[in-house]
């Protein structure tokens, strides 16, 4: 195993960074003969008073670093297979030096994230990091460049990492896949096996909620306790699958934690609330609702974008199909004199492959503003189909409107709230909001 020193970071021809590593002899000694060789140290250092200070840092530290084995021992699962391969990729693994902006060296295995950077420094740091920022090579003008990235960010070697943090920001279950060492994803479960139980608990609710307004049985929120209970009695299969969850808390939290399937409730649960009336009947004439061949006429409307979770409803034209628009959308006014044009809809009916999303971002106007904007919603792996800019000279303001374009397949509120979290944290960034043309 080599291990290296590193200076702090230079700046050479062309404003690039250096990088210089210097191995002492007890370096290379180690090196050569592997961390096992200490051993033979520590008996010298013990009965030689004459050995080097040298020799007695060098034991030293191989006790430190013998003691962060037996902690992580301690504190990975018990298996001794899953130990090996924590260790084997922290340390065993290529690494990379990168650089705090007070030029302090950190090594970390390749394909770390700011994360691993994070819980390097300090658990309180890595529990709220909310990304960091990188700084590169001096512009023309001779100042340094930075640019904000996001948890998932590939931190490469030589760069200067400045972690960014915010109270507000804790581990949630996705940070699992952004981690890459061993020590913080068990810093990061930790603290999931603290506190996920009320995250979880939120997060239950809020998706068994959408999910009931979609089923165009929002009305029924303060009955589900009941109705879930009736549902286990009256359903043999219902009751199987919802038999280990002793109270309606107990589902909300394996929602959460994606142990029970959203799917597998709506499997029971629509049928359930169709049978007993908790959902709205269909009604005839002109207010019946579109099924079978005419609901692959269903659009939604691009003046409002509704998505998963508005209340909705249908406008009829006999020769285009229908359109979804928002129950608030403000198209709707031209046909208040014709009701009869109007429909009942529910989700339950509407499967677009994609919806659009339009989001309306203000910020301290800087250059490269929009690049940044861009560039974060390309990392999301989200679709940006149009954009427009102004600026406010007088206040220094920019108002950027971007469309998105959200995959359906891919859980469209949770692919939302994540692009609106990242954009703000982009630098200068004062909101961002999904834009509500309604008025």
């Amino acid at each position: 195993m080599v291990i290296n020193r590193c200076t702090p970071p230079f700046f050479c021809l062309d404003n690039r960074l250096a990088e210089i590593q210097i191995r002492t002899h007890d370096m290379q000694r180690t090196a050569d003969y592997g961390i096992a060789s200490y051993w033979y140290l520590k008996e010298r250092v013990g009965k030689d008073e004459a050995s080097p200070n040298s020799w007695r840092l060098s034991y030293r530290e191989m006790v430190a670093w013998i003691e962060q084995l037996r902690q992580w021992q301690r504190e990975l699962p018990q298996s001794a297979d899953e130990f090996v391969e924590a260790v084997k990729g922290d340390i065993f693994q290529e690494q990379i030096f990168v650089f705090t902006p007070k030029g302090e060296v950190k090594d970390l295995p390749r394909g770390s994230t700011p994360l691993d950077m994070a819980y390097r420094i300090h658990t309180d740091i890595g529990d709220h990091c909310a990304g960091a920022r990188i700084i590169t090579n001096m512009d023309d003008s001779g100042r340094l460049v930075t640019r904000l990235v996001p948890l998932d960010y590939e931190l490469k070697g030589g760069e200067i990492v400045d972690i960014v943090t915010s109270r507000t920001v804790h581990p949630t279950r996705d940070w699992l896949s952004f981690a890459r060492t061993a020590a913080a994803r068990n810093k990061i479960r930790r603290y999931l096996k603290t506190y996920e139980r009320e995250i979880n608990l939120q997060m239950g609710r809020e998706r068994l909620d959408l999910t009931l307004k979609t089923m165009g049985a929002a009305g029924v929120n303060e009955r589900i306790e009941e109705l879930l209970q009736r549902l286990r009695s009256e359903d043999p299969a219902a009751g199987a699958a919802l038999k280990k969850y002793a109270t309606l808390d107990d589902i909300y939290v394996a929602l959460g934690r994606e142990d029970l399937q959203i799917e597998e409730i709506k499997k029971y649960l629509l049928p359930f609330l169709r049978k007993h009336g908790e959902i709205a009947q269909r009604k005839s004439g002109a207010h019946a609702t579109i099924e079978n061949e005419a609901a692959s006429l269903v659009k939604l409307a691009q003046c409002c974008c509704p998505i998963p979770g508005d209340a909705i409803v249908g406008v009829l034209n006999p020769n285009k199909g229908m359109f979804v628009h928002r129950s608030d959308c403000r198209t709707l006014r031209r046909y208040r004199s014709n009701p009869n044009a109007l429909v009942e809809v529910n989700w339950l009916q509407i499967e677009p492959e994609n919806y659009l999303v339009p989001v309306t971002l203000i910020a301290h106007d800087r250059s490269g503003l929009l690049r940044d904007v861009a560039a974060v919603v390309a990392d999301a792996g989200i679709n940006m189909i149009s954009v427009t800019s102004s600026t406010n000279t007088s206040l220094q303001k920019a108002v950027i409107t971007a469309t998105l374009e959200i995959a359906a397949a891919q859980g469209v509120i949770d692919q939302i709230e994540r692009v609106l979290r990242r954009l703000r944290q982009v630098k200068n960034v004062v909101s961002v909001e999904r834009a509500l043309y309604t008025r």
